[in-house]
């Protein structure tokens, strides 16, 4: 993740990127891949967190302003569950299947 809010997926062999998935309004803090290998969860300082699909070019979900201050992390603990972290100091919870925090 960039400064600038974007996010770029680079194929290393080659230095190629392949996609460009612009959609933070801020700096990006943290980018973690699922399990599965074709989703990721990132966060940024407009206090946002995104969930993409490798195959589509819009968010699969966005949770803005899911904490009061910048968002430092998120990461998968599996399919359905999130786990983030922000400056805030709160950590939250994201069940993806009912879109809740708790």
């Amino acid at each position: 993740g960039l400064q600038n809010g974007k996010i770029l997926i680079h194929e290393t062999n080659k230095k190629l990127c392949l996609r460009n998935f612009n959609f933070h309004k801020n700096q990006v803090n943290s980018i973690d891949i699922s399990s599965n290998m074709t989703d990721f969860v990132s966060t940024s300082n407009d206090q946002s967190i995104k969930i993409f699909n490798l195959s589509r070019t819009d968010p699969v979900l966005s949770f803005d302003h899911s904490h009061s201050d910048y968002v430092k992390t998120a990461k998968y603990i599996n399919e359905n569950l999130i786990v983030s972290g922000g400056y805030d100091k709160y950590i939250k919870i994201w069940d993806l299947r009912n879109v809740l925090s708790f």
